[in-house]
């Protein structure tokens, strides 16, 4: 039988459904979908906490701790949605 931790871990349905089918991204994930550097998501995301009032390009993240950042892949998707250009 499958705990819920098992199916955190393994990237399945998050408690109390909040995020099935929406797993939290490292910031290497991100980076290779994106193309923006580690460093950079990381300087991006300390600017949007600093400053939460103006405006910040990059991914919105969710932060889990002290030193530990993560993105939601519908996050993640919205980002690149909004930067699209159609003609």
């Amino acid at each position: 039988m499958k705990t819920t931790a098992d199916s955190v871990s393994a990237g399945g349905p998050r408690p109390n459904g909040d995020w099935t089918d929406n797993p939290l991204l490292t910031a290497q994930e991100v980076s290779h979908m994106t193309s923006i550097p580690v460093s950079t998501l990381h300087d991006l995301a300390v600017r949007r906490e600093a400053y939460p009032s103006l405006p910040s390009d990059g991914p919105v993240h969710v932060r889990l701790g002290p030193r530990r950042r993560r993105w939601l892949l519908s996050d993640v998707s919205d980002f690149l949605n909004s930067r699209r250009v159609t003609g």
